[in-house]
């Protein structure tokens, strides 16, 4: 990845996790990248597969992948996730739809 690409994804995510939402200044330092189709199951190394992440998303992903299942991560950029998941009083993430419950016990998501 050339060093424009990277600024470009960085301002495509708003300098902040596009799984979770935890932005740079809250951990001090630039986040990572993570292949949305992991490249260990066939996933390409273009910017349409980026999505910018944190330390702790991108770990508890892993190379997960499934398509078009209930039981899928959703798509920071594709998916409507207000649709898919909602965060109660105690910001807690809770699922609206299996899919979405899916992609929060599957990553362990929490809003930080």
């Amino acid at each position: 990845m050339q060093p424009a690409e990277r600024a470009a994804l960085r301002a495509r995510f708003d300098f902040q996790c596009g799984y979770c939402g935890v932005s740079e200044l809250d951990v001090g330092a630039e986040l990572t990248v993570d292949h949305f189709h992991p490249r260990s199951r066939g996933g390409s190394h273009t910017p349409d597969n980026w999505i910018y992440c944190c330390h702790a998303c991108t770990e508890f992903k892993g190379d997960y992948w499934q398509a078009g299942d209930s039981e899928r991560l959703l798509h920071p950029e594709h998916d409507d996730m207000a649709k898919h998941v909602a965060e109660d009083t105690g910001g807690i993430l809770q699922g609206r739809t299996a899919t979405g419950a899916f992609h929060i016990q599957g990553c362990r998501y929490q809003v930080r």
